[in-house]
């Protein structure tokens, strides 16, 4: 299965197309596949292992790695990537996982 860029926001991936063609060259983010010649998608799976990563080792954490500066993250951004991350575990493990996280 497929996402696209829409898709990933609601995710709470908001990078440019610019920002995600960088990381994509650098290995820092999956990449794209081209469905047709100007629609693009990505692996749900890649991105759900990539999210499921930056949750583990923190999202502050991946911004100081990577050297991008990426707007400040505002409470609103950080609840939606808790929320992400969450809807993320229950998928993968089958519940809420939120003693998993506290590990």
């Amino acid at each position: 299965m497929y996402l696209d860029r829409n898709e990933l926001v609601e995710l709470g991936i908001p990078f440019s197309n610019h920002h995600l063609l960088n990381l994509e060259r650098k290995g820092e983010f999956p990449p794209r596949r081209y469905l047709t010649p100007k629609k693009v998608a990505w692996v749900k799976s890649e991105i759900e292992s990539w999210l499921l990563e930056r949750s583990k080792h923190g999202l502050a954490e991946w911004k100081a790695e990577s050297g991008h500066l990426i707007r400040p993250a505002t409470k609103a951004r950080l609840a939606k990537c808790d929320k992400s991350a969450k809807i993320l575990n229950r998928n993968v493990y089958g519940d809420s996982s939120e003693s998993r996280n506290e590990d």
